[in-house]
């Protein structure tokens, strides 16, 4: 567990991809602009409140269980995001309020285990038929 919330961090080195016992990192309220690559052991993860406009870094996040992205100015093409949720197959939790989306992808229905998925104060106009899939929610 790796806890640097509200501690101005701009960036997170590179080199936390490295640690794979890190299961659980907090970094909410920085102003973090990217997330490094290989947090692929990550199962939490809070980024909320920084100045991120994607988080396409966490593909290879496969065993990410919650993830808290909310107050980020996201800035992920619709493909960009589904892809990003398609890699994300053990995802209970997901939230992402306030972050300034557009649209949810209709992967986002692939998401078996989502138990939770909070996308309040968005720009969303609708909400993508494969919800309907999410028996868990």
């Amino acid at each position: 567990t790796l806890i640097v919330s509200g501690c101005g961090v701009e960036e997170l080195p590179d080199e936390l991809g490295g640690l794979k016992g890190l299961r659980v990192l907090e970094a909410e309220g920085n102003a973090i602009r990217s997330l490094p690559a290989g947090l692929t052991s990550l199962e939490v993860l809070n980024v909320a409140n920084n100045k991120l406009r994607s988080l396409e870094p966490l593909a290879a996040a496969t065993t990410l269980q919650r993830l808290t992205a909310d107050g980020n100015p996201l800035d992920m093409p619709e493909e960009e995001l589904g892809d990003l949720l398609d890699s994300l197959p053990r995802l209970k939790a997901l939230s992402l309020s306030h972050c300034s989306l557009p649209h949810l992808p209709p992967s986002i229905g692939s998401l078996e285990s989502l138990e939770s998925l909070n996308v309040a104060d968005n720009d969303l106009e609708s909400l993508p038929q494969s919800m309907a899939s999410l028996k868990r929610l």
